[in-house]
């Protein structure tokens, strides 16, 4: 959890504080964002079903995991 906050940050996403085993993440937005993680074979949820139009949900899985999606969200932004 720590390595994909400290990652996202730095690529200027909001993440939001979590004591859970997913981050809350402000992309601009969030169904824009899944689709294209989802063409890459990244699977996140947008948030606009709770009100959240603008950020994605990402569960906590491997580094090498996280590594990827940080990679994708980097080329993607």
């Amino acid at each position: 959890k720590e390595y994909l906050t400290q990652h996202l940050e730095a690529q200027g996403f909001a993440v939001m504080p979590s004591s859970a085993n997913f981050l809350l993440v402000q992309v601009g937005n969030g169904a824009v964002m899944r689709q294209k993680l989802i063409r890459r074979g990244l699977v996140v949820r947008d948030c606009a079903s709770f009100g959240l139009p603008d950020c994605i949900r990402i569960g906590i899985r491997s580094l090498p995991d996280c590594q990827r999606l940080v990679r994708a969200m980097a080329e993607i932004s």
